[in-house]
């Protein structure tokens, strides 16, 4: 079963959501880490300096020859007992001054059960217990006597030391939640920024998708990835309709191309079923002549079917393309002559490596091209330029030229810029269609230069690197 899909917005808010959450846990973890760990510390150094402070005291009740303040040194005791310490002093001669355990031991055993609990039930992992230190009284720099100090260790935490750590916990929650409600908002807004272009790209999509291919959008302010994405929709969408109106002249040719001399041979064909006209020599040519005129838009076709594909095999071999251009021009001298157009080739030889038969149609292509858009005076010359990187052949006719408008689209399937389809110029408009294919197929290139009434040059680059391919 396929997985639920989540919307780009909600998965955004989610992304930032979670950062949020994550950058919150991991702080909070690292600052109770240290918190804990500088806590226990201060915890232990303020145990320290009570002790300390203790006998400081302790050593102010010393009088004189062993003797000291009982009463004043009982009021220290029973303010340390109450702090959880557990006091007790003893004389140079191990006579016991006072001690608390004497005074009320009831006290001391409930004062540190309760301590002991208190610790336990918040910080389990803290094995404590009485812990017992001992301290020189001192008088005048002379010890007079020792305190013995009694209390919850190693370790005890007030209930001042509790607050503060329950309050800042409860602000690491508040921080969670505040973190949560920022994320969501800062989510909901850069999420918008980001789907907003896309749910527009989106669109536009969806109206190329039913035809409509007029629907463009402005890639202002958007991200430079957005932006790209944007203008490679509003690309597609003018190629896409660009190939539409190709298509329709597509259709309107072929239907052209066929209507025309299939009503041709209807006509004759009835006139003489009906006996209208004489069967006779003339007009059976006349029939076979638009016979020809349809095997050669189908084999047009057929072979602009085997070249337009994405795996035009070749048979690469070396020969010289002077010579075969020269061969291919021979050929066809007969035809120029008659139109009296005259035909030139130039340059050294040049040898390639290449499919001999495909480079062939393309030349043949070129001059068959040429000889409908010529006429009598006209000239047609090619030269031939060799270098170590490449063979450049310059194909250039002094006949009518192409418009500007349609020099981008000669190369399309089935375009022809005579948009009456004369005739006179004949052709079904894919010639140069497959002269691009097998140019492209040779890792080759092809460029065009033509001027209204001044005549068209293409400029052909075989290349001599060895990156020409079997296939495409």
């Amino acid at each position: 079963m396929m997985a639920s899909r989540v919307n780009l917005r909600i998965r955004l808010i989610l992304y930032f959501t979670s950062i949020g959450l994550m950058s919150v846990l991991i702080i909070s973890i690292f600052v109770n880490f240290f918190l804990e760990k500088q806590f226990k510390e201060y915890a232990i150094q303020k145990q320290e300096k009570r002790n300390l402070e203790i006998a400081t005291l302790l050593a102010s009740q010393y009088l004189r020859d062993n003797e000291w303040n009982i009463l004043a040194i009982q009021r220290i005791g029973v303010n340390a007992l109450e702090e959880g310490l557990i006091v007790r002093v003893t004389d140079n001669n191990g006579t016991v001054v006072w001690d608390a355990v004497q005074y009320n031991s009831g006290i001391c055993e409930d004062m540190l059960h309760t301590m002991a609990r208190r610790m336990e039930s918040r910080f389990s992992s803290v094995n404590g217990g009485v812990v017992k230190k001992n301290y020189n009284i001192l008088s005048s720099g002379i010890k007079v006597g020792t305190l013995e100090i009694g209390f919850y260790g190693p370790y005890y935490y007030s209930e001042v030391d509790l607050f503060f750590i329950d309050t800042f916990n409860t602000l690491l929650l508040w921080l969670a939640v505040f973190t949560i409600v920022v994320s969501m908002v800062l989510g909901l807004f850069f999420s918008s920024r980001v789907t907003r272009p896309i749910m527009q790209v989106i669109r536009t999509a969806q109206s190329i998708e039913k035809g409509d291919y007029s629907v463009t959008d402005a890639a202002n302010n958007y991200p430079v990835e957005l932006a790209k994405l944007v203008e490679t929709i509003n690309s597609l969408s003018r190629s896409l309709s660009g190939q539409e109106s190709l298509r329709k002249q597509l259709t309107a040719d072929i239907a052209h191309e066929l209507r025309t001399p299939m009503t041709t041979l209807q006509g004759y064909i009835e006139a003489m079923i009906d006996g209208v006209w004489e069967v006779n020599k003339e007009r059976l040519e006349g029939c076979y002549e638009e016979i020809l005129r349809l095997t050669k838009l189908i084999k047009d076709l057929n072979t602009l079917a085997r070249y337009d594909t994405d795996k035009m095999e070749l048979e690469l071999t070396e020969f010289d393309l002077k010579g075969l251009i020269e061969k291919i021009m021979n050929l066809n001298d007969n035809q120029f002559s008659e139109k009296g157009v005259t035909l030139h080739c130039t340059g050294d030889a040049s040898i390639i490596t290449a499919d001999r038969d495909k480079v062939s149609q393309v030349f043949i292509n070129l001059y068959s091209n040429s000889l409908k858009f010529t006429g009598k005076g006209d000239s047609v010359s090619v030269e031939i330029i060799d270098s170590p990187e490449a063979a450049t052949v310059i194909f250039e006719d002094t006949g009518e030229g192409i418009p500007e408008q349609d020099l981008a689209y000669i190369f399309e399937r089935f375009y022809r810029a005579d948009k009456s389809r004369n005739r006179g110029t004949g052709g079904s408009g894919i010639g140069l269609t497959i002269v691009n294919q097998i140019i492209k197929a040779h890792h080759a290139t092809i460029d065009v230069k033509s001027e209204v009434g001044t005549g068209t040059e293409f400029v052909i680059q075989f290349p001599k690197n060895g990156s020409n391919t079997n296939k495409i």
